[in-house]
């Protein structure tokens, strides 16, 4: 059973519509400010500030979609990644 599989079986075991990704406790600050502009302040306008906060996340977003990033730190689905 793949890794997303089994994470997605033990979610539905326990009840859990999401789990939350712990940037801070392994990606300072500045790196994170630096690395993920775009997902910075994205999350800020949520009210989730990820150099302080758990991010929540949902698993389906996980495994069903895919995100190109660049090295400015923009982002956008898989599906429709061109960029000029």
């Amino acid at each position: 059973m793949s890794w997303p599989a089994a994470f997605h079986k033990e979610m539905l075991a326990r009840g859990l519509n999401h789990v939350y990704l712990d940037l801070r406790s392994y990606i300072p600050r500045d790196d994170i400010l630096a690395h993920f502009p775009t997902i910075y302040q994205n999350c800020l306008a949520y009210g989730v500030d990820v150099t302080e906060d758990l991010v929540p996340v949902c698993l389906r977003h996980t495994t069903r979609a895919a995100v190109c990033g660049w090295t400015d730190g923009a982002t956008q689905p898989s599906s429709t990644c061109t960029r000029s």
